[in-house]
């Protein structure tokens, strides 16, 4: 049998990593029901809906150096945005942010600051490469989903392509760090770059003990204060679901969490492309189309918990909490949730959840079981971190976890495919509440060594004894101040000609202490000459590099590091 891309151009409205899917389909539906070709002419459909480029970093380079150029017409200094912001809005591409606070490198301050930030991204390559690799994976992503190739009867959370093109990133990247090197700008003392990256928190051990145990000592801290745990799971309405399981069944575990096992996986007929999304209230509320995306899923579930947190805070009900996003096996969005609420509280949390999660398309089928799961924390059973532990090591490298219910994959490539969903689709994965502490701080004082004074002494042996409890039971005394942080100003603006700052040492302002954590300053040298894994994104791990205990860096490649 001649292969689709021989015999019919219908092919040609895929992207074409998804041809030998297409084809290997359409073969089987020509065979079981000779309907190959009204299968084909459905999905030609379906991807015209759905256009995905597929360019090269070359061309993505090219395309990203002619946006530049084009908005250096459409805005130059001294004119208003507007003309830029259309360009924007024809390409799809969402504009930059750039916050109030800004001071740029000349001292301009305001809107004016805010103005030219944006400006200065419209016109820069490096914003624009950044912003076209990500609607180019997204795009690519999105049409695999709508052609039905992502779900867990084909390819689990992710598709195949998007995943091999996250492994290769991450490969890349790891490349370029152990290309790197650190140089103390005052001894010449050499450092690898792996060595600081692997000694901070994007060490996956290191950044899942640590995030164990502000869990673990954080329920600690709330229980003392009459809380009560809560295991949630939240899911968005069925229209952000492409795919649903039929003749399926809900397994409890030993700790009352539901899980759905095995069934049929089958199209969901609610499936909506296109949402209709309300912003605002009232009169003055608007309605606008929407590409269903899991991002727009996950944006769901924000705002629906910005709007209870809302509410419990107009009915005085504290909630602190820490959630955990996680795709469903269709790559839709849902979330996993520790929330602490006093005992007393727990109806009315409970339904104010209820009500904000019901907000739309409260009478459909499923809606009042499957929305909102609420699974009351039993000591007796497991604490918090217990029930929380295998979510989050799914999210980081999938350690301690046997195999995943959603997927039936094990652990290792579960945590693969989970990752690659979070960052093509650029989710965040973990969050905790103010009620959890400042972790900067923490980690700030874990860079201590020497003996200090008073208060900053107490919160120091806390912290070298990894007593998370004790940290949280100092900040949170009201009679005295917290810790905070001492920041300068680095001394050369970022790539958008603005002011940017970094963390040097910890203060405690009533009794005038302060202690500077950062004593060197490093330099990122390349040991070796360009290769492939020079389309990294360097400032994110210049970013994560700062968080080791090494002090502060400075790159000193050939390239900037934007903000």
């Amino acid at each position: 049998m001649m292969h689709v891309a021989q015999t019919n151009p219908a092919y040609s409205s895929f992207n074409p990593a998804f041809v030998k899917d297409i084809e290997a389909e359409w073969q089987q539906h020509h065979a079981e029901s000779a309907n190959g070709e009204n299968y084909l002419h459905q999905q030609q459909a379906i991807a015209s809906r759905s256009p995905a480029s597929d360019k090269d970093e070359d061309g993505l380079r090219f395309s990203a150096m002619l946006a530049a150029s084009k908005c250096k017409q459409l805005a130059p200094e001294g004119t208003p945005l507007k003309r830029a912001f259309d360009y924007l809005k024809s390409r799809n591409i969402a504009p930059p942010i750039v916050s109030k606070q800004t001071i740029r490198h000349d001292g301009t301050t305001g809107e004016k600051a805010v103005t030219e930030g944006i400006r200065a991204r419209l016109c820069s390559e490096k914003w624009w490469l950044r912003k076209l690799r990500n609607q180019q994976a997204q795009q690519q992503e999105l049409q695999a989903i709508r052609l039905g190739f992502v779900n867990a009867g084909k390819q689990v959370y992710i598709s195949n392509h998007s995943l091999s093109r996250a492994l290769m990133r991450q490969e890349r990247n790891r490349e370029w760090l152990e290309s790197c090197d650190l140089i103390d700008v005052d001894t010449g003392e050499v450092m690898p770059m792996m060595q600081a990256v692997d000694a901070g928190i994007s060490n996956p051990n290191n950044r899942r003990n640590e995030m164990m145990l502000r869990i673990s000592d954080g329920e600690k801290f709330f229980a003392a204060q009459g809380k009560i745990a809560l295991f949630l799971t939240l899911t968005a309405p069925s229209k952000f679901h492409q795919f649903t399981r039929k003749a399926g069944y809900i397994k409890t575990d030993s700790m009352g969490v539901k899980h759905t096992i095995g069934g049929q996986i089958v199209q969901n007929p609610k499936y909506q492309e296109v949402i209709e999304w309300r912003r605002g209230r009232g009169k003055s509320a608007t309605i606008e189309n929407r590409i269903n995306t899991p991002r727009l899923g996950h944006e769901w579930l924000s705002v629906s918990w910005a709007r209870l947190r809302a509410a419990l805070k107009h009915k005085a009900i504290q909630c602190d909490f820490m959630r955990v996003t996680e795709p469903h096996h269709d790559g839709a969005t849902h979330w996993h949730c520790i929330a602490f609420v006093a005992e007393s509280s727990v109806p009315a949390f409970t339904k104010l959840l209820w009500s904000k999660w019901l907000r739309e398309d409260a009478d459909e089928a499923g809606a009042k079981k499957y929305r909102v799961d609420i699974v009351r924390i039993d000591p007796k059973k497991g604490r918090a971190a217990s029930y929380i532990a295998k979510y989050i090591s799914k999210n980081i490298d999938g350690a301690s976890v046997t195999e995943d219910f959603e997927s039936g994959l094990d652990a290792a490539e579960s945590s693969a495919r989970v990752h690659a969903w979070r960052t093509t689709h650029v989710i965040r994965a973990f969050q905790f509440s103010r009620g959890f502490g400042q972790v900067g701080i923490w980690r700030e004082l874990r860079r201590i060594k020497d003996g200090q004074d008073g208060i900053v002494e107490l919160a120091r042996v806390a912290a070298d004894h990894s007593d998370y409890l004790a940290f949280l039971t100092i900040q949170s005394q009201k009679a005295l101040q917290p810790l905070s942080t001492i920041r300068i100003d680095n001394p050369k603006p970022n790539l958008y000609g603005e002011i940017t700052s970094r963390v040097i040492g910890l203060e405690y302002a009533p009794d005038s202490i302060e202690v500077i954590t950062h004593t060197h300053t490093w330099e990122v040298v390349r040991r070796v000459e360009e290769s492939e894994s020079d389309d990294v994104d360097r400032f994110e791990f210049l970013a994560i590099a700062e968080n080791s205990p090494l002090g502060v860096l400075e790159n000193n490649c050939r390239y900037e590091v934007a903000a």
